[in-house]
């Protein structure tokens, strides 16, 4: 595959609609502190053949779930938190890349 700077002679085109990262409470303790929580990462996007109009969006996904410390500032979590996002953007682009491989064959 080979990213063009033109869009002109382009035989696939991919348009990123968006992404978003959320936080989700999964469980408390007895004392309403959160135990639990859970990482997402979503990229929205469509692609165009050459030729053809925009096709349907897709979307991809990833999520992770991570236990939370009850210390008021816990950098370990912190950079745990961040690696897993970091992970999961890097597998969504991945199996972007490869779904873009498959529809140019």
């Amino acid at each position: 595959m080979k990213v063009l700077d033109s869009a002109e002679n382009a035989d696939l085109l991919l348009e990123m609609i968006g992404e978003e990262s959320e936080k989700r409470i999964l469980s408390l303790s007895g004392k309403g502190v959160v135990n639990e929580f859970e990482l997402y990462y979503r990229v929205h996007y469509r692609t165009k053949l050459a030729g053809r109009s925009y096709g349907a969006k897709y979307k991809l996904w990833k999520h992770a779930a991570i236990s939370h410390t009850a210390m008021p500032i816990c950098w370990a979590k912190q950079g745990e938190e961040k690696r897993l996002n970091e992970g999961m953007q890097s597998d969504v682009i991945s199996g972007l890349m490869r779904r873009l491989s498959a529809l140019k064959k």
